[in-house]
């Protein structure tokens, strides 16, 4: 079984996977308004579920469509960690073994079909809340599902309780630091319920995250991704990314 010293080494080698991918596997053309982001792989990938997310064309395309609670400072020397579906990093408590967690609002799944909403709703989509949380880390440990990404969790986590739709509550086996890191592996991002029982197997072809792009068309080894209109961050003039 991993260690979680292995695992911080693994969050890294993602991190450089996703920094440094447009000049390794795949052609990214411009990004004004309207344009697309294309990806063209000399490998099959396997899926873009983030469950199944364990080699390098994965992860780095399930990063377009997902995030997970935290993520890399890309640009820091040397590399934190940083808040992402996270509002902060954990509040710590009874010395290491209960992780507080407090989600921001408003951010927002990818509008899709699979997503039902109220009748006054204009948009096919719904906020992230703590369930979904507690939902995609307990189908990672899913025995059934043959997660790649169960070692991650397992022996590791005594509970997880969504307190209220914005506080998460992780209680660990031990006092264990470099969890942090575990939680910003694509295993770990975050997906919607409703949309992996609705799609069964399909979903590992129609991902629905947060993250910056949503899937337009694919073949096994091309991908177009379109900009998500939901999706929250801006750059430090106000304008809206990607």
């Amino acid at each position: 079984m991993m260690t979680f010293r292995r695992a911080a080494a693994a969050a890294v080698l993602f991190l450089v996977i996703v920094a440094g991918a447009s000049g390794c596997k795949f052609r990214r053309d411009g990004v004004s308004k309207g344009a697309v982001l294309r990806s063209a792989l000399r490998q099959k990938v396997n899926s873009l579920d983030p469950a199944f997310a364990a080699e390098f064309n994965s992860m780095t395309l399930v990063a377009r469509a997902y995030e997970g609670l935290y993520q890399y400072q890309y640009s820091a020397r040397p590399y934190g960690l940083e808040p992402a579906l996270a509002a902060a990093m954990p509040e710590v408590l009874e010395g290491g073994r209960l992780l507080r967690i407090r989600l921001k609002k408003g951010v927002y799944f990818q509008a899709d079909s699979c997503i039902q909403v109220g009748r006054n709703s204009n948009i096919q989509s719904r906020e992230v809340t703590a369930d979904d949380v507690v939902y995609s880390w307990n189908r990672i440990l899913d025995k059934a599902l043959a997660s790649p990404g169960q070692w991650l969790l397992a022996g590791k986590i005594a509970s997880l309780r969504a307190v209220d739709p914005q506080i998460l509550e992780v209680r660990l086996t031990a006092p264990e630091p470099q969890f942090f890191h575990a939680m910003a592996m694509p295993f770990l991002f975050i997906v919607p319920r409703e949309c992996v029982e609705h799609y069964g197997a399909d979903f590992a072809w129609h991902p629905v995250g947060t993250g910056p792009f949503r899937l337009k068309s694919h073949s096994p080894k091309h991908f177009e991704w379109e900009r998500n209109p939901l999706y929250r961050e801006v750059t430090s003039e106000g304008e809206k990314l990607p």
